[in-house]
């Protein structure tokens, strides 16, 4: 017992006799506390981390940052050693910290800034109280993140109206969240991302310029309007906003289904808009026309949009529009009523940066012309992943301003000579990863590449033989550094006893690569005829029943040509999965695996969103299962419980036998017990591979799984043939 506690005193001994000296020597001598902190004189700050105290600072310092500290109850008398210098900013997060004193903030004079982040166990009416002991309005800045604060106390910031950026990212707060920022007239920065916000309302927020409300609930608008004044409407701007001065607004990564000019009245000075990762289904006329001073506009990863109106972007002012990763079809031909390529982009005098990566644009030259004719002051124009397989003649011939151009990850193998030729304030190119084999001075000329500051070809198939002789001389003759990812991401794929050789390594010779004599290819030609003539003629003569099965071959790949043998395909149907579960679960399925398997582009029916109104449920089921290619099952008590959830599954086994295994997807969520299993479930699991959700260890293995299982193709259902 007497070891024990002097091997305790031996370990606790030196960390009093170090909070001793850190309370009774001068400031001026303090020197930091390392290795637990780091401290700049020049950015007059320090950042503390491993302590169980909070260490006297040296004089210089005036922002302190503690993190991944054990502060286990913080008070007044705890802060002590902060108080001895002009300490100006103080963060604390992730410091497990379980109880934060009332009386904590009381001596700091100078603070002007205040984080308390990622402590869940903080008492939000404790921080509320630890305000009130504050200087009356000396807080400018405050950050309360990831603390799983689900209602904001109303009057948080009684008596600080001077707080000027205020954030609550990461944490639980829901629709009366926005009642604590009422008397904040000074505010110009709110972040509220990362909430379990449905709605929002900015309430009189003359001075706000940025509103951060991504990645929450929200599926529906608020009035930015007012209608008579109040303490809600800016009187400066005749009580007709209740945000006049907001700039940027982000609304990404919610639940909005609509786009309507009614939405966005009385914002008259924003000008940066973010729509990405929602659920619009279509952009209709006019909807951005009521914001005059809009420059710069973001709607990516909506994947589920069908339809642009012909006026939907009637906006002079935009300068960016974004329309990545939507997934929609620019093709007039197949796409005619969803979008009109004349006149989609015609509204846009100022543009200078278009984004519309990873979706689908027509190879059709007549379409692509419609799209681009209306964009010559356009600088700046994306279309990686595009699924061009050329570049129609004439596509760019409008686009004179044109300085960079991203062409990425297309399927592109030539293009007319003299389509870069009109370019003449190109600077960056890029043609990475498509199919391109050969350049030569024609494809581009030596002009055009001069201008350029930055040129990729790498990782395509480049053929190495003599017409490709052009490019690797020049090469030879100019600066690579402006050839991105030289030379390693230059490689021969043919022929193939060059593969994989570094273009830099490929040095034919005029010798080599002199034209041969036609009429030596003419005899070369006649001689081989023949010999293969003859070597065809004895191969029938000898392998004749052999020729007989390959026809039979034949004619069973034609009768499944015809239909006789039709496999289903993916672009046959309206959905990639028709998905079944039980209203018990409906909230992992809408929070987690919808949202998680439509950011791949994956199209989902969801019995909620899809489902006819005023339609049978039974009609209903039998329709959109016919419109979708496969079908999910998300099994487990509640589903095995549910009466509907059993006839749905006796229409999955139906759809199994006819399709075979792989046009269903099975989820175990919760493990179904012997009392609940019934011998229809049964049966699905025993001739169905299933997979089994857990969360943690293994779960991004598990989204890749489903994700591979949607993609696969169906295989031959079991039929005689």
């Amino acid at each position: 017992m007497i070891g024990l506690v002097i091997f305790k005193l031996q370990h606790i001994f030196p960390q009093f006799i170090l909070v001793y000296i850190l309370l009774h020597v001068g400031s001026s001598s303090i020197p930091c506390l390392e290795p637990y902190c780091e401290c700049s004189s020049q950015r007059k700050e320090a950042t503390c981390t491993n302590l169980t105290f909070i260490p006297r600072l040296p004089d210089y310092v005036k922002n302190v940052y503690f993190k991944g500290n054990k502060f286990t109850n913080v008070t007044r008398h705890f802060m002590l050693n902060v108080t001895k210098t002009e300490i100006r900013h103080i963060s604390l997060v992730d410091n497990s910290i379980e109880h934060f004193s009332r009386d904590t903030l009381y001596d700091l004079k100078w603070l002007r800034n205040f984080e308390i982040s990622a402590e869940p166990k903080v008492y939000d009416l404790d921080v509320r109280s630890a305000f009130f002991k504050l200087k009356r309005d000396s807080i400018t800045i405050v950050r309360f993140e990831d603390n799983n604060w689900k209602i904001l106390p109303p009057d948080l910031f009684f008596g600080q109206t001077n707080i000027t950026e205020a954030s609550f990212s990461g944490n639980k707060a829901q629709r009366n969240a926005f009642v604590v920022f009422a008397p904040l007239q000074k505010l110009r920065l709110l972040n509220m991302s990362r909430n379990s916000l449905t709605t929002f309302d900015l309430q009189g927020q003359c001075t706000l310029k940025i509103a951060d409300l991504s990645k929450n609930y929200i599926d529906e608008f608020q009035n930015f309007c007012c209608g008579t004044c109040n303490r809600y409407c800016c009187q400066s701007h005749g009580c007709k906003s209740k945000s006049p001065n907001l700039r940027v607004l982000d609304l990404g990564s919610n639940s909005l289904s609509i786009l309507e000019s009614s939405y966005f009245y009385c914002l008259p000075s924003l000008e940066i808009l973010i729509l990405n990762s929602n659920r619009f289904v279509s952009i209709n006329d006019n909807a951005f026309v009521v914001l005059p001073s809009l420059q710069k506009l973001y709607i990516e990863k909506n994947q589920q949009i069908t339809t642009i109106g012909p006026a939907a972007f009637n906006i002079s002012t935009l300068r960016l529009l974004s329309l990545a990763y939507n997934n929609f079809r620019f093709d007039s031909k197949l796409n005619i009523h969803n979008f009109d390529p004349n006149s989609i982009f015609k509204y846009f005098l100022n543009l200078e940066v278009l984004n519309l990566g990873y979706n689908f644009l027509s190879s059709d030259s007549d379409t692509s012309i419609l799209i681009f004719k209306h964009l010559p002051n356009l600088i700046t124009l994306n279309l990686e992943n595009m699924r061009l397989n050329k570049l129609p003649s004439g596509i760019f011939s409008k686009m004179v301003s044109l300085e960079s151009l991203n062409l990425q990850g297309n399927i592109i193998r030539y293009w007319p000579d003299g389509t870069f030729d009109k370019f003449i304030n190109l600077k960056f190119l890029n043609l990475q990863k498509n199919q391109i084999q050969l350049l030569n001075k024609t494809s581009i000329k030596s002009e055009v590449l001069q201008r350029l500051l930055q040129f990729d070809l790498s990782n395509n198939p480049l053929m190495c033989t003599c017409d490709l002789m052009w490019f690797r001389n020049w090469i030879k003759k100019n600066n690579t550094s402006l050839l991105s990812n030289y030379p390693q991401g230059y490689k021969c794929a043919f022929p193939e006893n060059l593969q994989d050789t570094l273009l830099e390594e490929y040095n034919p010779t005029e010798v080599i690569c002199t034209p041969w004599n036609p009429l030596l290819t003419m005899t070369l030609v006649l001689s081989t005829s023949g010999f293969f003539i003859l070597v065809l003629m004895f191969s029938v003569y000898k392998c004749h029943t052999n020729i007989r099965n390959y026809l039979y071959l034949f004619r069973l790949h034609r009768l499944q040509k015809d239909g006789y043998l039709q496999l289903d395909n993916r672009q046959d149907f309206a959905f990639h999965a028709f998905v079944v579960y039980c209203n018990a679960d409906r909230e992992w399925v809408h929070a987690s695996f919808v949202k998680r398997i439509e950011r791949e582009g994956i199209k989902l029916c969801i019995h909620h969103r899809n489902f006819d109104v005023g339609v049978p449920i039974s009609e209903n089921v039998d329709k959109y299962m016919k419109e979708s290619w496969k079908v999910v099952i998300i099994m487990s008590n509640d589903f095995a419980e549910s009466e509907w959830c059993q006839w749905e599954c006796e229409c999955v086994q139906e759809r199994r036998r006819h399709h075979g295994k792989d046009a269903c997807v099975l989820i175990m969520l919760r493990t179904i017990d012997a009392n609940h299993m019934t011998s229809s479930i049964k049966t699905l699991l025993q001739s169905t591979p299933y997979l089994r959700f857990k969360e943690g260890v293994g779960e991004e293995i598990f989204w890749q799984a489903i994700i591979d299982a949607l993609r696969k193709p169906l295989s031959v259902p079991p039929m005689a043939i």
